[in-house]
Protein backbone atom coordinates (compact mmCIF):
# COMPACT_ATOMS: atom_id res chain seq x y z
CA UNK A 1 0.00 0.00 0.00
CA UNK A 2 2.85 2.17 0.31
CA UNK A 3 2.96 3.55 -3.30
CA UNK A 4 -0.67 4.72 -3.11
CA UNK A 5 -0.02 7.05 0.21
CA UNK A 6 3.30 8.30 -1.16
CA UNK A 7 2.43 8.42 -4.57
CA UNK A 8 4.81 9.14 -7.60
CA UNK A 9 7.75 9.82 -5.49
CA UNK A 10 7.56 6.25 -3.91
CA UNK A 11 8.28 4.97 -7.80
CA UNK A 12 11.17 7.51 -9.31
CA UNK A 13 14.27 6.35 -8.46
CA UNK A 14 15.59 2.75 -8.34
CA UNK A 15 15.22 2.88 -4.56
CA UNK A 16 12.31 -0.44 -4.41
CA UNK A 17 16.06 -2.59 -6.03
CA UNK A 18 17.74 -2.18 -2.81
CA UNK A 19 15.34 -2.08 -0.74
CA UNK A 20 14.00 -5.82 -2.18
CA UNK A 21 18.16 -7.46 -1.82
CA UNK A 22 17.50 -6.44 1.91
CA UNK A 23 14.21 -7.96 2.58
CA UNK A 24 16.06 -10.90 1.04
CA UNK A 25 19.16 -10.76 2.77
CA UNK A 26 16.49 -10.47 6.11
CA UNK A 27 14.81 -13.76 5.40
CA UNK A 28 17.63 -15.39 4.68
CA UNK A 29 19.10 -14.12 8.30
CA UNK A 30 15.94 -15.16 10.25
CA UNK A 31 16.50 -18.56 8.53
CA UNK A 32 19.94 -19.09 9.24
CA UNK A 33 21.03 -19.25 5.80
CA UNK A 34 24.30 -17.76 6.50
CA UNK A 35 26.22 -17.87 3.37
CA UNK A 36 22.82 -16.42 1.21
CA UNK A 37 22.72 -13.59 3.63
CA UNK A 38 26.51 -12.58 3.49
CA UNK A 39 25.46 -12.77 -0.28
CA UNK A 40 22.65 -10.31 -0.55
CA UNK A 41 24.06 -8.05 1.93
CA UNK A 42 26.84 -7.44 -0.36
CA UNK A 43 24.94 -6.80 -3.03
CA UNK A 44 22.66 -5.00 -1.20
CA UNK A 45 25.66 -2.66 -0.19
CA UNK A 46 26.82 -2.58 -3.95
CA UNK A 47 23.61 -1.24 -5.34
CA UNK A 48 22.65 1.48 -2.17
CA UNK A 49 25.19 1.29 0.82
CA UNK A 50 22.32 2.12 3.50
CA UNK A 51 22.99 -1.67 3.29
CA UNK A 52 25.97 -1.44 5.51
CA UNK A 53 24.17 -0.62 8.47
CA UNK A 54 23.28 -4.34 9.01
CA UNK A 55 26.98 -5.99 8.78
CA UNK A 56 27.24 -5.86 12.46
CA UNK A 57 23.89 -7.74 13.12
CA UNK A 58 25.00 -10.35 10.77
CA UNK A 59 28.42 -10.81 11.74
CA UNK A 60 27.72 -11.17 15.74
CA UNK A 61 25.31 -13.74 14.53
CA UNK A 62 28.07 -15.90 12.97
CA UNK A 63 30.99 -17.57 14.15
CA UNK A 64 32.58 -17.67 10.88
CA UNK A 65 33.20 -13.53 10.72
CA UNK A 66 36.24 -13.65 8.82
CA UNK A 67 34.67 -15.88 6.21
CA UNK A 68 31.72 -13.58 6.42
CA UNK A 69 34.04 -10.34 5.69
CA UNK A 70 35.55 -12.48 2.77
CA UNK A 71 32.40 -13.39 1.31
CA UNK A 72 31.26 -9.78 1.38
CA UNK A 73 34.20 -8.14 0.29
CA UNK A 74 34.76 -10.33 -2.40
CA UNK A 75 31.23 -9.98 -3.87
CA UNK A 76 31.47 -5.97 -3.75
CA UNK A 77 35.17 -6.58 -5.19
CA UNK A 78 33.55 -8.38 -8.13
CA UNK A 79 30.73 -6.41 -9.07
CA UNK A 80 32.66 -2.83 -8.97
CA UNK A 81 35.43 -4.32 -10.96
CA UNK A 82 34.40 -3.91 -14.29
CA UNK A 83 33.80 -0.28 -13.49
CA UNK A 84 37.09 0.22 -11.88
CA UNK A 85 38.90 -1.49 -15.40
CA UNK A 86 36.89 0.67 -17.69
CA UNK A 87 36.96 3.85 -15.48
CA UNK A 88 38.60 3.78 -12.08
CA UNK A 89 38.15 7.85 -11.92
CA UNK A 90 34.22 7.51 -12.01
CA UNK A 91 34.31 5.01 -9.42
CA UNK A 92 36.26 7.62 -6.85
CA UNK A 93 34.59 10.39 -7.85
CA UNK A 94 31.45 8.77 -7.38
CA UNK A 95 32.28 7.67 -3.82
CA UNK A 96 33.96 10.80 -3.24
CA UNK A 97 31.65 13.39 -3.87
CA UNK A 98 28.87 10.83 -1.30
CA UNK A 99 31.28 11.52 1.00
CA UNK A 100 31.48 15.04 0.93
CA UNK A 101 27.94 15.73 0.39
CA UNK A 102 26.70 18.93 2.60
CA UNK A 103 23.34 19.06 5.15
CA UNK A 104 20.90 17.95 2.56
CA UNK A 105 17.31 20.54 2.76
CA UNK A 106 15.18 17.02 3.86
CA UNK A 107 17.49 15.85 6.57
CA UNK A 108 16.88 16.41 10.48
CA UNK A 109 19.57 18.49 10.74
CA UNK A 110 18.07 20.94 7.96
CA UNK A 111 15.08 20.78 8.74
CA UNK A 112 15.89 22.40 11.97
CA UNK A 113 17.92 24.74 11.10
CA UNK A 114 15.10 25.54 8.38
CA UNK A 115 12.96 26.07 11.17
CA UNK A 116 15.02 28.51 13.35
CA UNK A 117 15.84 30.56 10.23
CA UNK A 118 12.12 30.85 9.34
CA UNK A 119 11.97 32.02 13.20
CA UNK A 120 14.77 34.51 12.42
CA UNK A 121 17.44 32.58 14.92
CA UNK A 122 19.43 31.89 12.25
CA UNK A 123 20.47 32.36 8.98
CA UNK A 124 21.33 30.05 6.65
CA UNK A 125 21.47 29.82 2.87
CA UNK A 126 20.43 27.13 0.48
CA UNK A 127 22.45 26.19 -2.74
CA UNK A 128 22.43 23.77 -5.27
CA UNK A 129 25.16 20.84 -4.80
CA UNK A 130 25.88 17.99 -7.09
CA UNK A 131 24.60 15.15 -6.99
CA UNK A 132 21.52 17.17 -7.50
CA UNK A 133 20.41 17.99 -4.51
CA UNK A 134 19.81 21.47 -2.62
CA UNK A 135 21.85 22.05 0.51
CA UNK A 136 22.79 24.11 3.40
CA UNK A 137 25.71 25.93 2.74
CA UNK A 138 28.15 27.74 5.55
CA UNK A 139 30.00 27.01 8.84
CA UNK A 140 27.06 25.98 10.79
CA UNK A 141 25.69 23.17 8.34
CA UNK A 142 28.90 21.54 7.95
CA UNK A 143 28.78 21.09 11.44
CA UNK A 144 25.33 20.14 11.88
CA UNK A 145 26.33 17.44 8.75
CA UNK A 146 29.42 16.24 10.68
CA UNK A 147 27.44 15.72 13.77
CA UNK A 148 24.40 13.87 11.94
CA UNK A 149 26.85 11.82 10.64
CA UNK A 150 28.12 11.04 14.23
CA UNK A 151 24.79 10.33 15.08
CA UNK A 152 23.89 7.63 13.06
CA UNK A 153 27.02 5.69 14.26
CA UNK A 154 26.03 6.15 17.27
CA UNK A 155 22.33 4.84 16.77
CA UNK A 156 23.19 1.88 14.96
CA UNK A 157 25.81 0.79 17.43
CA UNK A 158 22.91 1.41 19.78
CA UNK A 159 20.77 -0.93 18.38
CA UNK A 160 23.54 -3.13 18.00
CA UNK A 161 24.11 -3.12 22.11
CA UNK A 162 20.36 -3.65 22.64
CA UNK A 163 20.16 -6.51 20.02
CA UNK A 164 23.63 -7.97 21.40
CA UNK A 165 21.82 -8.70 25.12
CA UNK A 166 18.74 -10.21 23.57
CA UNK A 167 19.24 -11.96 20.35
CA UNK A 168 15.79 -12.54 19.28
CA UNK A 169 14.33 -9.60 17.53
CA UNK A 170 16.29 -9.42 14.16
CA UNK A 171 13.67 -7.85 12.20
CA UNK A 172 13.52 -5.04 14.78
CA UNK A 173 17.38 -4.86 14.73
CA UNK A 174 17.17 -4.60 10.77
CA UNK A 175 14.32 -2.44 11.16
CA UNK A 176 15.57 -0.06 13.76
CA UNK A 177 19.17 0.30 12.17
CA UNK A 178 18.02 1.40 8.51
CA UNK A 179 15.68 3.85 9.89
CA UNK A 180 18.33 5.11 12.11
CA UNK A 181 20.54 5.98 8.78
CA UNK A 182 16.88 7.32 7.03
CA UNK A 183 16.02 9.77 10.38
CA UNK A 184 19.26 10.53 11.68
CA UNK A 185 21.53 10.60 8.14
CA UNK A 186 23.10 14.30 6.71
CA UNK A 187 20.95 13.43 3.52
CA UNK A 188 16.95 12.50 3.36
CA UNK A 189 15.41 11.82 0.02
CA UNK A 190 11.61 11.38 0.30
CA UNK A 191 12.00 7.76 -1.75
CA UNK A 192 14.69 6.56 1.21
CA UNK A 193 11.00 5.60 3.21
CA UNK A 194 10.98 3.12 0.32
CA UNK A 195 13.26 1.33 2.56
CA UNK A 196 11.51 1.36 5.60
CA UNK A 197 8.28 -0.25 3.71
CA UNK A 198 8.85 -3.39 3.84
CA UNK A 199 10.92 -3.93 6.97
CA UNK A 200 8.83 -1.40 9.86
CA UNK A 201 5.19 -2.91 9.31
CA UNK A 202 6.80 -6.01 10.06
CA UNK A 203 8.23 -4.88 13.84
CA UNK A 204 4.90 -3.51 15.40
CA UNK A 205 1.31 -2.27 15.15
CA UNK A 206 2.75 1.23 16.71
CA UNK A 207 5.77 1.34 14.16
CA UNK A 208 3.61 0.34 11.60
CA UNK A 209 1.23 3.58 12.36
CA UNK A 210 4.35 5.93 12.52
CA UNK A 211 5.70 5.20 9.30
CA UNK A 212 2.12 5.35 7.80
CA UNK A 213 2.12 9.06 9.32
CA UNK A 214 5.61 9.72 7.21
CA UNK A 215 4.08 8.81 4.71
CA UNK A 216 1.00 10.65 4.59
CA UNK A 217 3.41 13.73 5.55
CA UNK A 218 5.75 12.63 2.68
CA UNK A 219 2.55 12.66 0.27
CA UNK A 220 1.50 15.84 1.73
CA UNK A 221 4.27 18.21 2.14
CA UNK A 222 4.76 17.23 -2.31
CA UNK A 223 1.07 17.63 -2.82
CA UNK A 224 1.40 21.15 -0.75
CA UNK A 225 4.50 22.32 -2.64
CA UNK A 226 3.24 21.38 -6.31
CA UNK A 227 -0.14 23.65 -5.05
CA UNK A 228 1.66 26.36 -3.66
CA UNK A 229 4.54 26.77 -5.80
CA UNK A 230 4.18 24.81 -9.42
CA UNK A 231 7.50 22.88 -8.55
CA UNK A 232 9.55 25.80 -9.00
CA UNK A 233 11.02 26.57 -5.35
CA UNK A 234 12.50 23.61 -3.67
CA UNK A 235 10.57 22.17 -0.20
CA UNK A 236 13.55 23.32 1.93
CA UNK A 237 12.76 26.71 0.78
CA UNK A 238 8.87 26.84 1.62
CA UNK A 239 8.09 23.64 3.62
CA UNK A 240 9.99 23.72 6.54
CA UNK A 241 8.01 22.77 9.11
CA UNK A 242 6.53 19.22 6.92
CA UNK A 243 9.99 18.43 6.49
CA UNK A 244 10.41 18.63 10.24
CA UNK A 245 7.68 16.80 11.32
CA UNK A 246 7.67 14.48 9.03
CA UNK A 247 11.82 13.61 10.23
CA UNK A 248 10.38 13.82 13.83
CA UNK A 249 7.74 11.17 13.05
CA UNK A 250 11.04 9.43 11.28
CA UNK A 251 12.31 9.76 15.05
CA UNK A 252 9.84 8.09 16.58
CA UNK A 253 9.68 4.92 14.35
CA UNK A 254 13.38 4.85 15.33
CA UNK A 255 12.00 4.53 18.94
CA UNK A 256 9.13 2.45 18.28
CA UNK A 257 11.73 -0.35 16.88
CA UNK A 258 14.34 -0.08 19.58
CA UNK A 259 11.09 -0.62 22.13
CA UNK A 260 10.46 -3.32 20.52
CA UNK A 261 13.94 -5.14 20.97
CA UNK A 262 13.80 -3.95 24.72
CA UNK A 263 10.99 -5.39 25.03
Amino acid sequence: LSPLVVGPVFLNTYDLFPALLVVVAVAAWLRGHERTTWVFVALAIAVKVYAVVLVPFVLLDTARRRRALEWMAGILVLLHLPFLVTGPGGVRFSYWLQLRRGLESESLGSGILLVLHRLGLVGVTLKDEAPGSRDLVGTLPDVVAALSSVVVVAAVAYVWLLYRRRRHERVAAAAAAVTAFVAFGKVLSPQYLTWLAPLVPAVSLDAAVLLAAALVLTRLEWEEFVKRHGGTAHWGQVLSWWILARDLVLVSVFAATTRRIRR
